[in-house]
């Protein structure tokens, strides 16, 4: 009996020694496990930055992007703290930390872009053409240059000629508000680029024009979104806007109301269109042909209101 009991506490002391080792075992692999997996969660490009899981580093600086435009080609540098950025010799795109929004497509515009782009200026030779001053900046910008002059030669022209209130003969003094009858600047140019009387044309025969000389490549624009606007400009391209020489909304004093056969006219001899080169969160940028002056800063809200109250009217080309 005390063999068989000593044997029995010798069985039973080797069973509670393999069974303790298996449980070190086990909790020494569970350790093991926990430090692989914490080592991994706190390293460097693997879910973290900076030592906060989960979270990126975004921030930016608010350096205006530039793409710089030269002959056919595009040379495109983007200045931008902790972006991704994508170029080609036509195209760049850039995500920031702040952007305004989706485009047709699925990238994301950038808060800021900023053209270069040579400036024309319309004076002296066209007083009232800065709608082909502003298409000859264009086609310059996409590496087809035309002059002002020869667009001014092929633009469109309105049928109907002027007619005066009290049959005035020659050019009335404040003639502006003395005008019975006139042209649709919808159809073509109304009256003279060189002198006066001479008023504008409208997006509808401006992009016929491109059409002309650009076949196939000419893109409407009016009626669409900021950010289609913005879109292109991000990739490359400027686009002709309609607004008015104090780049605000206009009280209706500024107004006038002309008979077409094709029904009333009214227009604004404020009238005027740029070509715009950039834009930001506050301001855009425009070449403006009735000063000369490239990437001009306006007040975005109140260019954009102006904007709108002619029309929404825009053009472009088919961006690469």
């Amino acid at each position: 009996m005390e063999y068989r009991s000593f044997d029995r506490r010798k069985r039973r002391r080797k069973r509670w020694v393999q069974a303790g080792t298996g449980l070190l075992v086990l909790i020494m692999g569970t350790l093991l496990v926990r430090t692989l997996l914490n080592g991994a969660g706190s390293s460097n490009g693997a879910g973290s930055s900076n030592g906060n899981v989960g979270t990126e580093n975004s921030t930016t600086n608010h350096t205006v992007p530039v793409i710089t435009k030269g002959g056919s080609g595009t040379t495109a540098a983007i200045t931008s703290n902790s972006t991704a950025t994508a170029a080609t010799n036509s195209t760049t795109k850039t995500t920031t930390a702040g952007t305004t929004g989706g485009t047709s497509g699925h990238s994301v515009l950038p808060s800021h872009a900023l053209l270069s782009v040579a400036a024309q200026n319309q004076h002296p030779q066209l007083p009232n053409g800065c709608e082909v001053t502003s298409l000859s900046m264009l086609l310059t910008a996409v590496g087809h240059p035309v002059s002002k002059m020869s667009l001014a030669k092929e633009a469109p022209r309105a049928p109907v000629s002027v007619a005066w209130k009290n049959n005035a003969s020659g050019l009335p003094q404040g003639w502006r508000y003395d005008i019975a009858s006139w042209g649709n600047p919808n159809k073509g140019f109304v009256g003279h680029m060189t002198r006066q009387p001479g008023y504008g044309i409208y997006h509808g025969p401006l992009t016929k024009l491109l059409n002309r000389v650009l076949p196939g490549q000419a893109v409407d624009l009016t009626g669409s979104s900021l950010q289609h606007i913005f879109a292109q400009v991000a990739h490359g391209v400027p686009v002709v806007m309609w607004v008015n020489t104090t780049f605000k909304p206009l009280p209706q004093s500024d107004w006038v109301t002309w008979n077409n056969p094709g029904g009333p006219i009214k227009a604004t001899f404020f009238e005027h269109a740029v070509l715009l080169v950039g834009y930001g969160p506050k301001q855009l940028y425009i070449n403006n042909p009735f000063n000369g002056q490239k990437a001009q800063p306006v007040n975005r809200k109140q260019f954009v209101a102006a904007w709108k109250q002619m029309g929404s009217q825009a053009l472009t080309v088919k961006a690469p």
